[in-house]
């Protein structure tokens, strides 16, 4: 059995998949947790105005994080086609692409910070514009492998990409 991170896939005649969505709403609830303690703690403050912007930091982030968001890619072997759709919050935005193997350099890795520990798991298209195929970073050894199958399955290349957060 293969461990999988925040990508998981299946595969049927013609049709490879690629799934994932948010991995537990309970993170979100921590972040939530987390302010209710910066609330508790400004109680007892005279000047509180740094530790309820920080409440409201945490909230909003544990509110992001709670929402419900997924992406799923289907390669159709037959059709050489490939379709990728996102879905964040049960459909308030959606997104549905339509590619042919053509229109791909490939599948791979997109390595942040260059730090060596988090990675995107990613589509990078002909014209270098790159598509997420997870939710959250995760581990090379976890989403590596899958996209490894993917290749292979498919016939596409393997394309990884380093870098920083905002280009590279």
């Amino acid at each position: 059995m293969m461990i999988e991170g925040p990508l998981h896939i299946s595969s049927s005649d013609g049709e490879v998949v690629l799934t994932s969505s948010n991995p537990s709403p309970l993170f979100g609830a921590l972040f939530f947790a987390v302010s209710a303690i910066f609330v508790g703690a400004a109680v007892h403050m005279d000047s509180p105005a740094i530790v309820v912007g920080m409440c409201l930091i945490f909230s909003v982030v544990g509110i992001f994080f709670m929402l419900p968001r997924g992406i799923t890619t289907t390669f159709d072997l037959k059709q050489r086609r490939v379709q990728l759709q996102v879905d964040f919050c049960s459909g308030l935005y959606a997104r549905h692409d339509d590619y042919t193997f053509n229109d791909i350099r490939g599948v791979g890795l997109r390595e942040f910070y260059n730090e060596g520990y988090s990675y995107l798991p990613v589509l990078t298209l002909s014209d270098g514009k790159r598509r997420w195929l997870a939710t959250m970073n995760g581990s090379a050894l976890t989403s590596g492998p899958i996209l490894d199958r993917v290749c292979k399955l498919t016939g596409l290349t393997r394309v990884d990409h380093k870098g920083t957060w905002w280009g590279g």
